[in-house]
């Protein structure tokens, strides 16, 4: 006999966790289907202190997770060749956090098994078949197929949307940002999250554990592989060449892993459908320059967990709301983050910034 649930989950990064949670405790029958060993393509991340608020509100304790490190602040080179320091000492959630994603991702599943009787499947969404009731969802298991149904169906499975383009939906990507990172194996003193601009793109850094360092460039596809920093000997030698960060750093290693991860904005161009809804980066995706992947994942999914409650309880314009939610959201960031791009003048005609200026030119 097939198990069923009124919300089937597929991923459980931060979105997910945020609408299960959700979920859970407006009294919905919840299954995550997701691979304990799927982690994001970033080894760590520095998380704005707005994302304190978000995880109140999942009732989650205040120092969540508890493998974290204060971030204290934002040291940027940008558009000047002097570092501006913005402080948290003012936020009034408090300070930032750093966390590495295996950690913070087990912390999430914990919490969200803490807060209600949910049931969580080890595995591989397969695929989803409509049903007069609901879906019909495979799931691989192991070497074993295993089948569940549920009336509504959360695709939280990152940029892979995995459900939703299964279903049909299609990704629109609205340039070709690529990040190239590694992981050093040694503390800083400053606990800060730092970014310097070069003639290429960006790099930043950040502590994400008490004895790990992140460091990572971000650019388009074309021009990191035009400058082969796809290879660890090439990100090397450039990160040498970047005066601030690589002071930070001290003395680099001979040799690194690197790490490389697709870093685009985009958005599904159907983020709902008939008994289905995307969250968190499966639905949209943003730039990393804003330090909000983390907060906009986890209050998507609170959003999402809203509107699904209210389709269950028969307001069939519930989803479609929670989309044009979405594309609003998505004006707003698109806005921010022209104006963010402008700000930097030093290399305007070169390809990297050449291309945020025309895209602030066609959008004007």
């Amino acid at each position: 006999m097939h198990r069923h649930f009124q919300v089937v989950v597929v991923g459980s990064g931060p979105a997910g966790a945020s609408a299960a949670i959700r979920l859970l405790r407006a009294g919905v029958t919840v299954s995550i289907v997701a691979s304990e060993d799927t982690q994001s393509c970033l080894p760590g991340e520095a998380l704005s202190p707005e994302v304190r608020t978000e995880f109140r509100r999942m009732g989650l304790e205040e120092d969540f997770p508890r493998e974290a490190l204060p971030s204290y602040g934002i040291e940027a080179l940008w558009g000047q060749e002097i570092p501006a320091f913005h402080s948290y000492l003012c936020a009034p959630q408090g300070n930032g956090l750093s966390v590495t994603r295996p950690e913070f991702h087990g912390a999430l599943l914990r919490a969200v098994l803490a807060t209600g009787d949910c049931v969580f499947f080890n595995g591989q969404f397969l695929l989803a078949e409509r049903t007069s009731r609901g879906w019909t969802v495979g799931i691989r298991i192991g070497k074993t197929t295993e089948t569940i149904t549920c009336d509504l169906l959360a695709d939280a499975t990152g940029r892979t949307a995995a459900v939703a383009r299964h279903l049909g939906a299609r990704r629109r990507r609205l340039d070709s940002l690529c990040g190239t990172s590694s992981v050093l194996d040694f503390p800083i003193a400053q606990q800060t999250l730092v970014v310097e601009a070069t003639s290429y793109g960006w790099w930043y850094l950040t502590p994400i554990a008490r004895y790990q360092t992140l460091v990572c460039l971000i650019s388009d596809v074309d021009i990191i592989r035009y400058f082969s920093a796809f290879h660890s000997i090439s990100w090397l030698g450039l990160l040498k060449k970047v005066e601030y960060i690589s002071s930070r750093l001290g003395a680099l290693p001979d040799k690194v892993e690197t790490r490389t991860h697709p870093c685009e904005t985009g958005i599904l161009d159907r983020i709902t459908g008939n008994g289905w809804i995307a969250i968190g980066d499966a639905a949209w995706m943003v730039d990393p320059l804003t330090s909000t992947g983390v907060l906009k994942a986890v209050k998507s999914g609170a959003e999402a967990a809203d509107a699904i409650v209210e389709c269950l309880a028969g307001n069939t314009f519930a989803l479609a709301q929670y989309e044009n939610f979405i594309r609003n959201d998505l004006d707003a960031y698109l806005r921010a983050r022209r104006r963010q791009y402008a700000i930097e003048s030093r290399w305007s005609r070169e390809t990297f910034w050449a291309r945020r200026i025309w895209e602030n030119l066609a959008s004007a």
